[in-house]
């Protein structure tokens, strides 16, 4: 047992402790791209943003369907990327690079990023397209349950379902019609009337 009076020693200087040689990590691959090539990634990354941030609303409003069709997953990796900084900097740079005519250095994991969105939100719709037709869901983005009787699903696939119409919907453009039609006959009148003045 130690002595209540006795003293912790630490080694007195770094000679004493041994070193790591710490190793800088590699600089990051970098592909340039000019700037008709960081047009055609820009639109891309700007049209794959829209629709991703479309899959995850849908997701959100629509879980138990999106659960059955077998997209609940997917939309979750599609909500990281688009969430992480790394995607945003690679949209912004693109953006900077097109609208100043001028090329610009992408790392290849930030390109990567688009690609890989893209990839996430065509599989979605493509396993929303079987759903739809009654296949059920398979693949790597399920979480292993059964998909039920299908339901009904939306389509097109990010827009609200259609509504039913009955008469108070359409009868608000009827009477819009005949009085346009009305104030047509009443413009032709005149234009008559003042002619043969």
């Amino acid at each position: 047992m130690a002595d209540g009076g006795s003293v912790l020693k630490f080694p007195a200087g770094k000679e004493d402790i041994p070193s790591k040689s710490r190793k800088a990590p590699p600089p990051p691959a970098m592909d340039t791209y000019g700037h008709d090539d960081a047009l055609d990634l820009y639109q891309i990354a700007t049209s794959v943003k829209r629709k991703a941030e479309e899959l995850v609303k849908f997701v959100d409003d629509n879980r138990g369907l999106a659960r059955q069709a077998g997209i609940e997953v997917i939309a979750v990796q599609v909500n990281s990327i688009l969430e992480g900084e790394k995607f945003q900097r690679v949209v912004d740079a693109l953006e900077d690079a097109v609208y100043r005519g001028i090329q610009t250095n992408l790392t290849r994991e930030g390109a990567e990023k688009v690609h890989r969105l893209e990839k996430l939100v065509s599989d979605a719709d493509s396993i929303i397209i079987s759903y739809m037709n009654g296949k059920k869901p398979a693949g790597e983005y399920t979480m292993g349950q059964q998909a039920p009787a299908p339901m009904y699903l939306p389509a097109p696939m990010y827009q609200e379902a259609p509504r039913r119409t009955d008469s108070s919907d359409w009868m608000p453009a009827i009477i819009f019609g005949i009085a346009g039609l009305v104030g047509l006959i009443a413009i032709l009148a005149i234009t008559q009337q003042s002619r043969n003045s």
